[in-house]
């Protein structure tokens, strides 16, 4: 079963740079919340996207990153809390709370749905490496390929 398929995009200068601001955004709102969660914060991850829209009013620019990125940060926050407690009941010695994530770490970006244009940038030429057979739920952009 294919659980992944690697294509390449041909973007714009002006997408790219959007690109690196959703990416900013997203990076921004993790550290945040790791900032958070470091200072005491307890963690729901549906408590926790509920105050997105806070967020955004704080800082209007998250209003130009398309909202499934934003939402998909905390469930990246999850997982690694999941991770976290998980060591933490079976008693290991490294629990590996969550960390900041710098600019060099913090490359994925999943959207749901491509289909040729990703929300907030535009269109975009797609060419797909393989076959075409499955059709591609998800999508996750890396920075990798793009700089």
């Amino acid at each position: 079963m294919q659980q992944s398929k690697k294509i390449k995009i041909q973007i714009k200068e002006k997408d790219k740079e959007a690109l690196e601001f959703m990416q900013s955004k997203c990076r921004g709102l993790y550290n945040w919340w790791i900032a958070k969660l470091k200072g005491g914060e307890s963690w729901r991850v549906y408590e926790a996207k509920k105050t997105l829209q806070a967020s955004k009013a704080y800082d209007p620019e998250m209003n130009q990153v398309y909202g499934k990125l934003l939402a998909e940060v905390y469930f990246r926050i999850d997982k690694a809390m999941k991770v976290f407690f998980r060591r933490c009941k079976k008693g290991e010695k490294k629990k590996g709370f969550p960390r900041f994530k710098p600019r060099h770490q913090f490359f994925t970006l999943l959207y749901p749905a491509l289909s040729g244009s990703l929300p907030g940038l535009g269109h975009f030429r797609v060419m797909y490496l393989g076959n075409q057979e499955n059709k591609i739920s998800t999508s996750l952009t890396s920075f990798d390929y793009i700089f």
